[in-house]
């Protein structure tokens, strides 16, 4: 039911219509600022909980998301958990021909991140 009318899926992540979504952020490189933001508020309040957030590799091209990495590197919020969809889309077309990402490992390193890859289609494999 992927995009269709009444869908739990869609699209854009909805948390109306979508269970385990928190907050309605699109493909605009919301999702990471404001994830950025509610791990530090967690790191400051001496939380133990960890925010977890979805990017794609295509919204990697919005500014905002380089900014919220640089925040995260420098408040060391390791109770945040960037996953990224790295489908070699953005819009319209591909990352290639669109806004080249790549390469996301090397990049993210830069900023801190400890990387991972893993097969996005087995859940064992995101979960691990």
């Amino acid at each position: 039911t992927y995009q269709h009318n009444d869908s739990h899926l869609p699209g854009h992540p909805v948390r109306q219509k979508t269970p385990g979504v928190e907050l309605n952020t699109g493909a605009l490189g919301h999702g990471l600022p404001v994830a950025v933001g509610l791990a530090l508020a967690a790191k400051r309040d001496a939380s133990p909980r960890k925010v977890y957030v979805l990017t794609g590799d295509g919204e990697l091209a919005e500014g905002s998301n380089w900014e919220a990495a640089l925040v995260a590197a420098h408040y060391k919020l390791d109770n945040l958990i960037v996953i990224n969809d790295k489908n070699n889309l953005q819009l319209a077309g591909s990352t290639e021909s669109i806004m080249k990402t790549d390469p996301l490992d090397k990049k993210w390193q830069a900023f801190g991140f400890n990387v991972a890859q893993c097969d996005g289609n087995n859940v064992a494999s995101v979960v691990e």
